[in-house]
């Protein structure tokens, strides 16, 4: 049986003798592992135990202090990692207090405790009680009050954050309407105040982000794009803006961009970071890189010189050609090129099917870029510049 969050409270209420070992200080094997924890602990605790150790492991890519913290599978899934709460907190600073009245795990909590004090709220009593050890963890428990309660039963603050959960009937969705809580909730936050943040998936329609009327920030990490935030009030510093982490680099969108040159196929190709494109900032990366477009449907872009940005990734091209599987792989032969990442956009081509039908024992290494130019299937071999 899967371990519950409750199950993990109870660790907290009911800390064992011996400390909860290191995932890495386990055997491979799993039925050794549990030979060795049953000398350790209840038999009862077993299964709780090698939970928490597992998913300590997995926070590590999180938290840096996650060998100390408590999670439940879920609230670690869904949970916000330090960089990107401790980027989105900083714009919270100088409120008095900001109630996060979905603090699960309490990922924003701690960050959020940084800047103010935090009243923390969650519908799951076990999560508050993790909420209330981790930010004992991380030394700022002076800083918070945790209390369980639904979202909708919201206490005065100076400021509001939300993370709604978005899973519908099990299943992780896009659309606002399968939130929980439901953002029906927002109005009545607005009659206290209208600084507010709701964090939302990347992947909600424009349409039903439009309908918000907010300030919206796009936040990649790592190249990918995790996390939409809807801002209201005065928290928000632009109208719209991605946000690339770690290292915090910000593209705002500008009051009427020029239109960006369209090009055929120069010696450069740049890819977009994902943020920069969820937000539609292609005019203004366009504006900061020098490059143009080949299609305006396509979020490749070229230049006839290597550029170096934090907004786009630059390739050299080394070969440029309507997209034929066959003419790709005497293509990579020529050049010397045996192993290749695959890369796409706007192609209905599948890449984790093509990398090994293109690749060989040659020793060169590349890239191919497959996607539409003026409504041709196209590839480009490419190296990194």
């Amino acid at each position: 049986m899967a371990v519950t969050a409750e199950q993990i409270a109870e660790l907290i209420r009911h800390p064992p003798e011996d400390e909860i070992p290191r995932w890495e200080d386990l055997p491979a094997d799993p039925l050794k592992r549990v030979l060795i924890l049953r000398k350790r602990f209840p038999s009862e605790l077993v299964p709780v135990v090698l939970e928490l150790a597992e998913l300590r492991s997995r926070g590590r890519s999180k938290f840096l202090l996650a060998e100390r913290m408590f999670f439940d599978r879920e609230g670690l899934e869904q949970s916000t990692g330090e960089t990107p709460a401790r980027w989105r907190a900083r714009l919270f600073a100088g409120r008095g207090t900001v109630a996060d009245l979905t603090c699960a795990i309490g990922g924003d909590t701690i960050a959020l405790a940084g800047v103010s004090q935090v009243l923390a709220s969650d519908v799951s009593p076990a999560r508050c009680e993790m909420t209330h050890a981790n930010v004992q963890v991380y030394g700022v428990a002076e800083r918070v009050t945790v209390r369980a309660a639904p979202a909708e039963e919201f206490p005065p603050a100076d400021a509001y954050f939300l993370d709604p959960s978005r899973r519908a009937s099990g299943r992780r969705s896009r659309h606002l309407e399968d939130l929980s809580p439901s953002l029906k909730i927002l109005p009545e936050l607005f009659r206290v105040t209208r600084d507010v943040a709701v964090k939302l998936s990347p992947a909600t329609p424009d349409a039903e982000l439009a309908s918000l009327s907010c300030a919206l920030e796009f936040v990649s990490e790592g190249g990918v794009c995790k996390e939409a935030v809807a801002w209201f009030g005065s928290l928000a510093p632009y109208n719209r803006w991605a946000s690339l982490l770690p290292e915090g680099n910000v593209l705002a969108a500008s009051p009427g961009p020029a239109e960006p040159a369209v090009s055929n196929p120069l010696e450069y190709l740049l890819e977009p970071d994902p943020a920069i494109v969820r937000a539609g900032l292609i005019a203004e990366v366009c504006q900061v890189t020098g490059a143009a477009i080949m299609d305006p449907r396509v979020a490749y872009l070229t230049a006839a010189h290597p550029v170096t940005s934090p907004f786009a990734r630059s390739y050299r091209i080394l070969a440029s050609m309507p997209f034929s599987e066959k003419a790709l792989r005497a293509e990579l032969r020529n050049l010397g090129i045996g192993s290749v990442e695959v890369k796409k956009r706007a192609s209905a081509v599948d890449a984790d099917r093509l990398r090994p039908r293109l690749e060989s024992d040659l020793a060169g290494s590349g890239t191919v870029i497959v996607t539409r130019i003026h409504n041709r299937p196209w590839a480009f071999i490419c190296s990194r510049d």
